[in-house]
């Protein structure tokens, strides 16, 4: 059997929000579903939620901050890992659009792309009938 080289070489997770790959408008919108459902969320437990860094996470809110879809929640002074936010006016009308293209707000799925890379050999395998018995 033969493998690529990209099957061969060391994974290692993504960084930043483009290191996920995935179409930002779909990442921005599945934060935004997380939160609607799970309530006021510090960076780090959005990571957790999400299955990806911290500092993807604090990417993501960061963002949602500056466009004016998530808060700190009252009484917080500052943006830090440990603040809480929540979703802004703006961001449960956003919810709704979000909603349209689907209800899911559990892990970041990973890009097809990723996917196909991460099972290298298992892709050139043929299923026969001999091989199941």
């Amino acid at each position: 059997m033969m493998m690529d080289r990209s099957s061969t070489e060391a994974w290692s997770p993504p960084a930043t929000v483009a290191d996920l790959r995935l179409p930002p408008t779909f990442v921005v919108e599945h934060v935004i579903r997380t939160l609607s459902y799970q309530g006021a969320l510090t960076s780090v437990e959005v990571a957790r939620s999400l299955r990806v860094q911290d500092a993807i996470a604090l990417e993501l809110l960061d963002g949602l901050r500056s466009a004016g879809l998530v808060q700190l929640d009252a009484g917080q002074a500052n943006f830090d890992r440990l603040g809480r936010l929540r979703l802004t006016d703006a961001g449960v009308a956003r919810v709704a659009v979000a909603r349209q293209r689907t209800w899911y707000a559990g892990p970041l799925p990973v890009s097809l792309d990723d996917f196909s890379r991460r099972t290298g050999a298992a892709a050139h395998l043929e299923a026969s009938a001999d091989a199941f018995r």
